[in-house]
């Protein structure tokens, strides 16, 4: 949605799909003040009270206007949708109507390759799916990050910095200086992104988050904590105690307990974005 208004020569436009606000003077551009995804992020967790993430992984749009009052954003995990050209297209309408609901779109990608990989995966995301953040893998170093962030001005990346699955164990290593590969991530994001760049960390991992919120505060004191992405409630075990350490800088998307029969216990999908709104808001003493 777009609007202009012109008042006495000068212009105000404002482009609200993305939370763009443009401010023009008499013959010059004055102002631009352009609201990144954690921006956006932010302003919903404090608006809603509520830090949670539809998962969608897969779902559908009926399932997302039930559990829209009670999440801030949709992240749908690409796997899920690749296989055929109609389930593509179906993910790409479930971010459409996310975006018109207000919601912050997250394109589970995890894409992670040399540079001019990443530029073409850049540019085909976010042509097709015009995300406000994208999660991306991080051992290719800042050219993972950087072609999105230079192709969109807007948009933020969560990289993965400590999985919440067992196997995942090579974040657990420590290096000569006595830091675990998940701190060295942390730190690497903090200097790639500018605020701009997020951790993933799941909710099964609350030392790792322990962890790297000390790092955070030892080594780079005067900056925001990191954005978390943290998966993992539901079936993956994630515990709520991780909630009151990674602090109000998370979000937590739920899949499987918004969808599955299974895990709602007889709830409906509201009834159950609601109490894990709640929980977590418990945790955080709000």
């Amino acid at each position: 949605m777009r609007m202009a208004m012109y008042m006495q020569g000068w212009v105000l436009t404002m482009v609200l799909s993305k939370g763009i606000f443009l401010y023009w003077g008499k013959n010059q551009k004055e102002k631009i003040k352009m609201e990144t995804g954690f921006e956006k992020l932010s302003r919903l967790r404090d608006k809603k009270g509520s830090s949670l993430i539809f998962g969608a992984d897969p779902s559908n749009i009926k399932t997302l206007d039930l559990v829209a009052p009670y999440v801030v954003g949709v992240k749908p995990n690409l796997a899920f949708y690749e296989a055929t050209e109609s389930e593509r297209k179906r993910m790409m309408e479930l971010m459409q109507h996310a975006r018109s609901k207000g919601l912050v779109t997250i394109l589970d990608a995890k894409r992670g390759d040399i540079l001019d990989t990443q530029k073409k995966w850049a540019e085909a995301d976010i042509k097709n799916f015009n995300p406000d953040i994208v999660t991306l893998h991080s051992f290719s170093g800042q050219d993972a990050v950087q072609p999105y962030l230079d192709l969109d001005p807007q948009i933020c990346a969560y990289i993965m910095g400590a999985m919440s699955n067992q196997s995942a164990q090579i974040q657990n290593l420590v290096t000569v200086e006595g830091l675990r590969v998940y701190q060295h991530i942390a730190l690497d994001a903090h200097e790639w992104g500018n605020g701009r760049v997020g951790l993933v960390v799941g909710s099964t991992q609350s030392k790792a988050a322990s962890d790297i919120r000390s790092i955070e505060q030892a080594r780079v004191p005067g900056n925001e904590p990191l954005q978390f992405l943290s998966p993992g409630f539901g079936k993956q075990g994630g515990s709520l105690e991780f909630v009151s350490i990674a602090g109000q800088s998370a979000v937590y998307p739920i899949s499987s307990g918004l969808t599955s029969e299974k895990h709602l216990k007889g709830k409906t999908p509201a009834e159950a974005a609601k109490q894990w709104r709640d929980d977590i808001n418990a945790e955080l003493g709000l």
